[in-house]
């Protein structure tokens, strides 16, 4: 499919630092984008692996001024919730998505094929960037990010609750074996401010959580408003 300027995208989006830089990406390079697309577990009402409440991606979505499109899943059914997605937003009129992938073609090959299958086009602004450079570019440009849940072997670096900043990507750099920016499944993160964000994500720490060799903090959402309306699907 060509690019028209007529093109409207959404961005897969965790509320992390990934989605959040290809979100970036995308924007400085005119793309238009009007909405965000968010899974969460059902059981917990957090996303899987981040271990983030929902109603702190919905503010994220307030701060950024996008259109949410949040969806309660299961394991068992998140394919066909996330195929159901793709095709509601594709008669909300978007034509794209974008995605956060770096380097993982299985993953990368999975969303081109659902996005395919939709009618939607895929964009990858962050595919085979080197992972430091990243990390860089995020702090650079003034966002701020902290881990949220974080692989328990490699915690003399990784901890919930530590922020992304220069010394953190220091420390990172320095251990060979790791990937820097936890793709692999090291760490995740969760986004609170940045020069798109309209004001900054407010939240207070909770309890850490340790569950099968990880560790999660629980981000507690700050303002009660946080319950921003979204577009349940």
């Amino acid at each position: 499919m060509a690019e028209s300027s007529d093109d409207i995208y959404a961005v897969l989006w965790s509320g992390g630092k990934d989605s959040c830089l290809a979100l970036w990406r995308a924007l400085k390079s005119g793309l238009h984008i009007e909405g965000l697309v968010n899974f969460f577990d059902d059981a917990s009402d957090r996303v899987r692996f981040h271990g983030v409440r929902s109603t702190l991606l919905a503010e994220q979505a307030r701060a950024l001024d996008l259109e949410l499109f949040q969806v309660g899943t299961k394991p068992e059914s998140f394919a066909a919730s996330f195929e159901a997605t793709l095709h509601t937003i594709k008669t909300r009129g978007y034509t794209g998505v974008i995605a956060g992938d770096l380097h993982l073609e299985d993953v990368r090959a999975w969303n081109e094929e659902r996005t395919a299958g939709a009618g939607l086009r895929l964009v990858e602004p962050l595919w085979h960037d080197d992972g430091i450079s990243l990390l860089r570019s995020l702090t650079d440009e003034g966002f701020r990010a902290v881990l949220t849940c974080c692989e328990e072997k490699w915690g003399n670096v990784l901890w919930p609750g530590r922020e992304i900043d220069n010394r953190f990507i220091e420390d990172v750099s320095l251990i060979a074996d790791l990937d820097v920016c936890g793709e692999r499944g090291e760490y995740h993160s969760f986004v609170f401010d940045g020069p798109i964000f309209s004001h900054q994500v407010l939240w207070d720490s909770g309890e850490i959580r340790r569950s099968n060799g990880f560790s999660q903090i629980d981000l507690v959402p700050r303002d009660a408003l946080s319950h921003r309306s979204a577009a349940r699907v």
